[in-house]
């Protein structure tokens, strides 16, 4: 076995060395190159210039990022490879680029491609990128669902522990940004976005702070579970379909999807109605709300092996919201088991309830959790507890004037304060926070919803 690991060893070593040689040996393609404020240190999203003689329209910059490792003799360094930068504006004399984010703390070596040949151009030292672990809630203010005039229109950033909200993004008149979920493992909140008359599929990476990746897809809502994000559009006048939406956390590439189905739609189905909430992927299923515009919401559920598509009888209520949670699963109590449901908050005041939908009777279970108050949103995610043993946390969340939230803890039973703002927010989205399974509630309702992030980037 030692034998195998030092020849492995040997073989890595050998190609990082042959491939050094082979930048090393490019022809030069620019003179006088200089960096802008190279010695200092870059965060993600900075701005880099690199000027130099002899630039072309075709040239882009590559980006070769190495990490040290501690405690590892063998491996030093982590690293990522021939990464290209997000190029923010080019000229005959000067390129502009993102610092790269994702990365734990990094010298970053920098190279000019041109015609798959590669120059240095020298390097560059970025912190560190990683998602973040601190408790933070993340909201849109002024989207389509509220607009309130004297608040910035844009995404804001809630330190659950100070109750600190600070701007992350603001929003031009023109914009607007809807129906977020998680592109897992990515720190890039995916939703669609409205820009001059036109609405498309964008994320907006909250490490690097840019719009990374817009898609001309008409989408209708988006719908995630743990280890994907799918936007559902209309294939025709009757058929639905769905499409994966990767953002690698190292590129900006879009993946295409291995297979789009195409699945009938229910007579009587409004695609339209389906735009009101995200959904979410649970045992084998996507759970869907409509809002058949009436006062009453229908349970709309795809059956992803089969491909069809059920809608299920109305239920009068102010909102029906897709959820998911994990339980332990029935045949082994150590392993968990990805469960959908939904939120009902009753229409007149009634109680909201907390309710698993049974795939096989196509009908909601008795409630496992009720709250005096109407819910308007919901997000889930991953978190551990004391033991270290994967547990999932949903935050569920109603949003007010003065936005008042609590959570619920799902294990203990037990509600507790969170956070008092004075902002009104269309939209809330939590980020990573340590502990057992939790929801989030206000006392008044209004209009929004909540999205998840994902943890702490693993190197």
């Amino acid at each position: 076995m030692m034998k195998k690991i030092h020849f492995l060893l040997l073989i890595s070593l050998l190609l990082a060395a042959c491939s050094d040689d082979d930048k090393e040996k490019q022809p030069a393609f620019v003179t006088n190159i200089t960096i802008s404020d190279a010695g200092k240190t870059f965060n993600p999203g900075d701005a880099v210039t690199v000027k130099a003689d002899g630039l072309q329209s075709g040239d882009q910059i590559i980006l070769d990022i190495y990490w040290p490792i501690a405690d590892n003799p063998l491996f030093p360094e982590g690293y990522s490879r021939y990464t290209r930068a997000v190029t923010t504006e080019q000229t005959t004399n000067s390129i502009t680029f993102l610092a790269p984010g994702h990365w734990p703390a990094s010298r970053v070596e920098m190279f000019l491609e041109r015609a798959g040949q590669l120059q240095p151009l020298g390097q560059i030292s970025v912190a560190d990128g990683q998602s973040p672990e601190e408790p933070y809630l993340y909201g849109i203010t002024n989207s389509h669902a509220i607009y309130t005039p004297t608040v910035p229109r844009g995404i804001t950033r809630i330190d659950l522990v100070t109750q600190e909200i600070s701007e992350v993004i603001q929003f031009h008149d023109d914009e607007d940004f809807h129906l977020a979920a998680n592109i897992p493992g990515t720190n890039i909140l995916c939703g669609i976005r409205e820009k001059d008359g036109s609405s498309f599929i964008d994320g907006y990476d909250l490490c690097m702070h840019y719009w990374c990746n817009p898609v001309e897809r008409n989408a209708i809502t988006i719908c995630s579970d743990f280890n994907n994000t799918v936007s559902l559009e209309m294939a025709g006048d009757k058929l639905l379909t769905y499409c994966s939406i990767s953002y690698p956390v190292y590129t900006r590439l879009n993946m295409p999807p291995i297979h789009t189905p195409e699945i009938p739609l229910p007579d009587g189905l409004r695609p339209e109605s389906l735009s009101r909430y995200p959904g979410v992927i649970a045992d084998a299923h996507m759970l869907l709300s409509a809002n058949n515009g009436d006062g009453t919401f229908s349970p709309v559920v795809i059956d992803i092996a089969k491909e069809k598509m059920h809608c299920y009888d109305p239920i009068k209520a102010e909102a029906l919201i897709p959820f998911r949670i994990m339980e332990p699963s029935p045949e082994n109590p150590n392993s968990l088991q990805c469960k959908g449901g939904y939120i009902v908050s009753r229409a007149n005041g009634g109680d909201t309830q907390f309710c698993l939908w049974d795939t096989t009777a196509g009908n909601l279970k008795e409630s496992f959790a009720t709250y005096p108050n109407a819910v308007r949103s919901a997000t889930m995610y991953y978190s551990k507890d004391g033991t270290d043993k994967e547990t999932l946390r949903a935050v569920l969340q109603a949003i007010v004037k003065a936005t008042s939230f609590e959570t619920y803890d799902f294990p203990d039973k037990e509600m507790e304060d969170v956070l008092c703002s004075t902002y009104r927010f269309a939209e809330i989205f939590t980020g990573t926070i340590t502990g057992s399974l939790t929801a989030f509630f206000s006392r008044k309702s209004s209009l929004g919803m909540v999205v998840s992030l994902p943890s702490r980037v693993a190197m």
